[in-house]
């Protein structure tokens, strides 16, 4: 079914796109009246599909900048976590570790982010490999003390 594109489906659209564009984690807009309702769509985040209460008005491709998603966060910084894991002594066996040594290696490691943020010309890759270090030592603690959610 087929419905004609209005000058109010047009106006929705421009501000679904600003509101997407200022908040890169909204997922879902809608109208004042709650007619109607846009998603963002599409493999970079950057498509808007517009419903209204009768059904889908249309999906507008490439509307706004590309944008990561934040599973897509996730999953590469999780890389980064298994990257550093494999090159760190405890590449497992941390079971038998005492969470004090994990807080210590993390606080060294907190400290040594800590200098390369204020860094004037800051080491990227080094922040990365930091945080991902830091990242599996609250991942060691939390599998040996903690409880999953």
């Amino acid at each position: 079914m087929s419905i004609q594109i209005t000058a109010a489906h047009l106006k929705f659209l421009k501000e679904a796109k600003g509101a997407f564009q200022d908040s890169p984690l909204l997922e879902t807009y809608t109208n004042v009246d709650d007619s109607l309702i846009a998603l963002r769509m599409g493999f970079d985040r950057d498509c808007i599909l517009i419903y209204g209460l009768g059904g889908e008005i249309a999906n507008f491709v490439q509307q706004i900048p590309p944008t990561q998603s934040p599973m897509r966060l996730l999953l590469e910084f999780s890389n980064n976590m298994e990257i550093q894991m494999k090159a760190n002594k405890l590449k497992s066996g941390w079971s038998r570790e005492h969470h004090q040594k994990f807080t210590q290696m993390m606080h060294n490691d907190l400290e040594l982010l800590q200098k390369e943020l204020i860094s004037v010309d800051k080491n990227k890759y080094e922040i990365t490999e930091l945080c991902a270090a830091i990242a599996n030592y609250c991942m060691m603690i939390a599998d040996n003390e903690g409880q999953n959610l």
